[in-house]
């Protein structure tokens, strides 16, 4: 990887390059928003901020997915960090990798930290752990260097394809905990009847009592349809993952932190 031609989100001649090997950007402890800077230099200071960011952290983010995975858990509660490698080593502490092609509104309707395939100017592609999002800027880290950089920046890079972490259910995860149920239907039986508890209040009480006498499929169609997913009937990723976010929002990382 030594010999691969440095990561730039902008051309060379416009960025400053770094000629020794301490960080040539030193960043806040709270990385500084940039939207109160006029447009255009707002967006040059971005783009060069960016450039030595990924300048700075070359040999990480090109020798695999590691590095940026581990900075992703970060925001995972309880999560092993250092044990991890890939995501195959995931459901040994009860989480997974969902891997999507799609855009900033299917990532934010799931609403967790997510890993970016960006590309370099010679097609070389690399991780990118993106933690937060605050409107149009995203919080990117990788071995503890973030830098807050505008949505529009990493768009330069990206082609769509994007890896979510995610928590399994009991029947899917290697973690065993007393009192898992490992029958899927049952889990599933169970979790609807806790969403309905928790979601009561925003249902009138015909309309709640008709859904506790509903088919298990028509709860979930009702539920991927109140939570903005393809209504089916038929839960899989995507639905245990608005599950987890309705029924254990302190216990899983949201890209957007929720609306009080």
């Amino acid at each position: 990887l030594a010999a691969a031609a440095p990561i730039a989100a902008v051309d060379p001649t416009s960025a400053p390059v770094a000629t020794s090997p301490e960080p040539v950007l030193t960043l806040p402890q709270s990385p500084r928003p940039l939207a109160s800077l006029p447009d255009a230099a707002a967006s040059e200071d971005a783009g060069q901020a960016f450039a030595l960011w990924l300048s700075r952290n070359e040999s990480r983010l090109l020798s695999g997915i590691t590095p940026s995975l581990q900075a992703l858990l970060t925001r995972w509660p309880d999560t092993p960090v250092t044990a991890i490698e890939d995501c195959s080593d995931l459901p040994l502490v009860g989480l997974g990798c969902m891997d999507r092609q799609g855009n900033w509104q299917s990532i934010r309707q799931m609403n967790r930290p997510v890993l970016l395939k960006l590309f370099n100017h010679q097609g070389q592609s690399f991780p990118v752990a993106v933690l937060r999002l605050r409107g149009e800027q995203a919080l990117i880290s990788v071995g503890g260097d973030a830098l807050e950089v505008p949505v529009a920046q990493l768009d330069q890079l990206w082609l769509g394809e994007y890896t979510l972490v995610w928590r399994l259910p009991p029947f899917r995860s290697a973690m065993v905990q007393a009192g898992d149920i490992r029958d899927p239907d049952k889990w599933l039986a169970e979790q609807m009847n806790q969403v309905l508890d928790r979601l009561a209040p925003e249902l009138t009480p015909a309309a709640a009592d008709i859904l506790r006498k509903v088919s298990l499929r028509e709860k979930v169609r009702w539920f991927q349809k109140h939570r903005g997913l393809i209504a089916d009937g038929i839960a899989g990723e995507q639905t245990y993952i608005q599950i987890n976010s309705v029924l254990r929002p302190d216990q899983v990382p949201f890209l957007i932190d929720p609306a009080p």
